[in-house]
């Protein structure tokens, strides 16, 4: 379903309309990738994102960034932790916290509120293809809904998980997600966007939590 960036964004912006004509385009092996996305059918929603670590879809190393229409992503580091991040408190005995930190950089002229939809992750049968991460600013601990254009700002997307259903050395893969703009759509003009589609992934292990061992 179509949905509109400015409908959705307020008076977060205050950029000129006439502005927005000038806001970077995708490069082109991003059609590409939206392409092939199409012929692999499920892959292309992310509801099809337990296709991800088997497609060929581009790979992005570890340490890599990951060059996007609206956003570029470095991961840092995958790690377990027992306290919700941005908690002093530990969760009960029973649960605990998959964390992925990563980097963003808004590479448009407008905020954007689609870094909720950028990353989805794998883990074992800890976290699926419909789980989605609770997002944070790693230096605040509170929620982040959109990124402000050209500000970099490391991330925190969480899971909650089981106790006991991952530990340090066990593979995650982590999928890329994109949201193409389609321009010219007769109801929202240059600020419509199809459904998000993943275009990279990423085969990381979970490390040891930041200070050492498994928080």
């Amino acid at each position: 379903m179509l949905t509109s960036r400015e409908s959705k964004l307020g008076a977060m912006s205050t950029a000129d309309p006439s502005s927005r004509t000038a806001r970077r385009r995708p490069p082109w092996w991003l059609w590409t990738a939206a392409v092939a996305a199409t012929v692999v059918g499920a892959v292309a929603l992310l509801g099809g994102f337990a296709d991800v670590p088997d497609r060929k879809l581009p790979v992005v190393p570890r340490g890599g960034t990951h060059a996007g229409g609206q956003l570029d992503t470095t991961v840092a580091r995958v790690y377990l932790s027992p306290a919700r991040p941005g908690s002093d408190y530990d969760a009960s005995a029973d649960t605990g916290f998959l964390v992925v930190e990563a980097t963003v950089e808004n590479t448009t002229d407008l905020p954007s509120t689609f870094v909720d939809d950028l990353v989805r992750v794998i883990a074992g049968d800890a976290v699926g293809q419909a789980d989605s991460p609770a997002l944070l600013e790693a230096r605040t601990g509170r929620a982040l809904t959109f990124a402000q254009p050209g500000l970099p700002v490391t991330v925190l997307y969480t899971w909650e998980v089981d106790t006991g259903a991952l530990e340090v050395g066990d593979t995650v893969f982590i999928g890329f997600f994109e949201q193409f703009p389609i321009y010219g759509d007769p109801v929202f003009g240059d600020d419509a966007f199809g459904a998000p589609t993943a275009t990279a992934r990423m085969e990381s292990s979970i490390g040891p939590a930041p200070g050492g061992g498994v928080r």
